[in-house]
């Protein structure tokens, strides 16, 4: 609904009788214009704040209490168009009173006398934020164009707020920008859409026939007859295209407004992500700082909830699920200490190449560290970010809202991608409480991986098995990597297919039974005596997806299968150039799509004949067993 308040007689006559009303000394004059961008005006009512300018139109954002009003005040020379967001309003003139509910709109034409009261059942006290959200574009920006009536607060006369009455660099206000030709501002706030955009790019604003539309802004220095295109009115967007089909809108600048159900709380949009990836299970640790995540996951019907009594344990325990469930692991902690208190399990995560996602709360955006100099500055504050950096693919500090869909994409993806590993977000309080529209924000857009190139791999692999042809000892070491890449199936049907001992390390104990003819064991220094030999009178090894850790090569590097060429796969160069093994053929390479590789180009081939080794390799495990016939049945 959108109405007209007409000018009467008796709003001419007050403005007669009032015309040489005297303004604040502390009131700006034209000669000295004043910057209200940069304040809040604190009202008796409540408070607004500017939130665009230009020489067309002021656009003022006003919140009033639960049943309070503004004054009964005119603007002799500036057109008022009022847009109710939020709560419900009445809206009063000399000659009656208008309620309105959301997304109504009244254009109050020059001169006439109104006032805007927040309707409720409620009482007046206490007094608290729920009352009503107001938008008001103003046609000529003049704040000095004003006339009050006696009211209730003992301002008649008095022209607008001066400086004792403003709080000045406010950090949380919405603000407007113009956009640049051919683009779109788009703003969300209240579950209000608001773009700006030129005439031209109208159709890209995706407004609904229900939307309200304003001109605010004309390059043509002729005003048009057309009265949809006169500065600072109000339609419906449906009415608005069916008006001015045959006008150029090239010039003009058009703001919509429109109510959506598709915003959502940032913290809202975490949850939901998550689970969309399948994440079943969130381990936390609460904090006031995370209070907006914590209400999310609560609310959230397809995450459980675990509550953990240090972060430590939720982080580990995040760990833990991840290796079960093969979807990245996800902690939620509180600043400060909650933070810190996970670092431990953020190290285990990064050393063991265990996809996991760290959330966490921290002070709000106004209040961050960065760049103070100060050791702490907002409330349990420490430097999360800067902490984990060196032990995560992706750290940050969200602040911005509307960069949330691109964040928590990336991190998800770095998590799981190449070699997985933890990432970290760390979101401010004020930020986890902003609502944004998913489909506006930007995505995170992965580049093309590089690794490897296909011919290199089919070189590489050929170059492998020739190798293993001419070995007479050949033996092949199982790495997490397998598991990772999720190559357990052909993992099985490689050793198959190869015939050549088999080496578990700490974590791939379970990808082939103990008691398979192929599994002789673990080698290193926590190995078995049975896998150590194996390893130490090979002439070949082939490691995949195993980055050969100190504890399973010894420290005494070069004695390492001392006479075996070494055949390395990793999908981290780095594991590849590390000053402790040199590789005689590394292959930087996801294991399964290496296996994958190799069972192609061993399809008809036959396994290596290799039984004397492969006898030898039994009998020392045999030998050697890793409990004792005796102690088997020991209680």
């Amino acid at each position: 609904m959108i109405k007209i308040f007409k000018i009467k007689e008796s709003d001419e006559k007050l403005i007669s009788d009032n015309i040489e009303t005297k303004l604040d000394s502390e009131m700006p004059t034209k000669q000295d214009p004043f910057d209200y961008s940069k304040v809040i005006v604190k009202k008796p009512w409540g408070y607004e704040y500017l939130i665009f300018e230009n020489e067309f139109v002021a656009i003022w954002m006003l919140h009033i209490v639960r049943k309070r009003k503004t004054s009964m005040h005119s603007h002799p020379l500036k057109k008022t168009a009022l847009i109710l967001l939020a709560g419900n309003a009445t809206c009063s003139h000399f000659d009656g009173s208008e309620k309105l509910n959301p997304m109504d709109g009244i254009v109050i034409e020059e001169g006439v006398f109104h006032l805007t009261e927040a309707s409720s059942e409620l009482p007046i006290d206490p007094q608290s934020e729920n009352g009503i959200w107001v938008m008001e574009i103003e046609s000529p920006p003049n704040k000095g164009d004003l006339i009050r009536m006696k009211d209730e607060y003992g301002r008649a006369g008095k022209a607008y707020e001066g400086t004792k009455n403003m709080v000045f660099d406010p950090s949380d206000c919405i603000k407007f920008q113009m956009p640049e030709p051919g683009k779109v501002l788009r703003k969300c706030f209240n579950d209000c859409v608001f773009t700006i955009a030129g005439g031209a790019d109208l159709e890209l604003t995706n407004s609904s026939p229900e939307a309200l539309v304003s001109v605010i802004g004309t390059k043509n220095k002729e005003i048009s007859a057309n009265p949809y295109l006169n500065i600072g009115g109000l339609t419906t967007f449906k009415e608005f295209c069916e008006n001015i089909k045959h006008e150029n809108l090239e010039n003009y600048k058009i703001l919509t407004i429109q109510k959506t159900s598709v915003t959502m709380k940032v913290s809202d949009y975490i949850f939901s992500e998550l689970a969309a990836l399948g994440v079943k299970d969130v381990f936390t640790v609460s904090g006031g700082a995370a209070m907006h995540l914590l209400d999310s996951l609560g609310t959230n019907k397809d995450i459980n909830h675990i509550s953990t009594h240090h972060e430590q344990a939720a982080a580990m325990a995040a760990e833990g699920n991840a290796r079960i469930t093969g979807k990245p692991g996800v902690t939620l902690v509180t600043s400060g200490p909650g933070g810190t208190n996970a670092l431990t399990g953020v190290c285990g995560a990064w050393i063991d190449s265990i996809p996991t996602i760290f959330l966490s709360g921290q002070v709000t955006s106004n209040t961050l560290i960065e760049g103070t100099g100060l050791r702490q500055f907002g409330i349990q504050e420490s430097d999360i970010v800067s902490m984990v950096k060196s032990v995560t693919k992706h750290a940050v500090v969200l602040k911005d809202p509307n960069q949330v869909k691109y964040h928590l994409q990336k991190a998800i993806y770095l998590a799981r991608a190449g070699r997985p590993g933890p990432v970290w977000l760390d979101i401010p309080l004020d930020i986890q409480s902003k609502h944004i529209i998913p489909e506006d924000c930007p995505s995170f857009e992965p580049e093309e991986q590089r690794i490897p190139e296909i011919n290199c791999l089919k070189e590489q692999v050929e170059n492998c098995i020739e190798l293993l042809k001419n070995s007479q000892r050949p033996v092949l070491i199982s790495g997490y990597g397998i598991r990772l890449a999720k190559g357990e199936i052909e993992f099985l049907q490689l050793i198959e297919k190869l015939g050549i001992p088999v080496i578990s390390s700490w974590t791939t104990s379970d990808l082939i039974p103990s008691s398979h003819e192929l599994s002789i064991g673990r080698s290193g220094i926590f190995g078995d005596r049975g896998g150590n030999f194996t390893v130490q009178n090979s002439d070949l090894v082939l490691s995949i997806g195993s980055r050969l850790s100190v504890p399973q090569v010894g420290y005494n590097f070069p004695l390492f299968a001392r006479a075996a060429k070494k055949i390395i796969v990793d999908i981290d160069s780095a594991e590849l150039n590390k000053p402790s093994l040199k590789p005689d053929l590394p292959i930087k390479a996801d294991a399964k799509e290496f296996m994958f590789e190799m069972l192609a180009q061993l399809e008809n081939a036959q396994p290596f004949e290799i039984s004397d080794w492969l006898k030898r390799c039994q009998d020392w495990k045999s030998k050697y067993p890793v409990v004792l016939p005796e102690y088997k049945e020991c209680k």
